[in-house]
């Protein structure tokens, strides 16, 4: 029978490196950026791979206090964020011998969605974080440590593929917001064009938007109506936008 103490079962194998990585999308207002923003974080320990350059947040699973990769990436986000995520959902395992330095590794990777109005004052204090823009990663051209590139790219496919099917995405916004913002952000996660006309009349159908009485933005002549979400659960339509 095989126990713990059984050193020469264990001796047999190398060890594997298990992390957790989060990929945190977040949408600032627009004087910050213009479209839905990704935290990368720059590496300072020196004694570590990738010293000083950028990198998505994560760290190794605690074996004795994590119960499982989920629970290490919701601290992890704790830990760089000072509050728990929003939204988040397993992403995918990202595996192999070369991508990192130290040896073979494997990394349980959770994509999550938090409002600019949690991290407005996280921000404020100024970490050792960078926003990174969708059309920046599309096009490549930010340089991350370990496979951190290949990670950002299926996870914004992975969410610019939700966005086509559900309300998910709405979950970047602030808690009140009109429909040309939210048009506007379904748009940049989408990488294209979308019908003003169709989009109203998708959001009608849904029916997951309550008004906001007596709130508005703009000017006075054409004061835009304020909405919020009816429930945090994501939506399905029934048909792509």
């Amino acid at each position: 029978m095989f126990k713990k103490t059984d050193k020469g079962f264990i001796s047999k194998y190398q060890p594997v490196i298990n992390t957790t990585d989060a990929v945190i999308f977040t949408l600032p207002p627009p004087e910050m950026a213009a479209e839905p923003v990704v935290i990368v974080y720059r590496r300072t320990d020196p004694d570590a791979p990738y010293f000083d350059r950028w990198a998505l947040p994560g760290g190794m699973i605690h074996t004795d206090s994590d119960a499982n990769d989920r629970a290490a990436c919701e601290r992890i986000v704790r830990e760089k964020l000072g509050m728990p995520p929003v939204y988040m959902e397993q992403l995918q395992t990202f595996s192999g011998a070369n991508r990192d330095p130290r040896g073979w590794s494997s990394s349980v990777v959770y994509f999550t969605l938090l409002p600019w109005e949690e991290l407005s004052d996280w921000w404020a204090t100024k970490p050792n974080a960078q926003l990174v823009p969708l059309s920046t990663s599309r096009k490549n051209l930010i340089s991350l440590a370990f496979d951190h590139e290949e990670i950002l790219r299926v996870a914004i496919e992975r969410i610019q593929a939700k966005a086509h099917y559900s309300t998910l995405p709405c979950m970047l916004l602030p808690k009140h917001f009109t429909i040309a913002q939210m048009h506007g952000m379904y748009e940049a996660l989408q990488g294209r064009e979308i019908n003003m006309a169709a989009f109203r009349r998708k959001v009608d159908k849904l029916d997951f938007l309550s008004q906001v009485k007596g709130a508005f933005e703009g000017g006075a002549q054409r004061p835009a109506q304020m909405y919020r979400m009816k429930h945090r659960e994501p939506t399905l339509f029934d048909r792509g936008l």
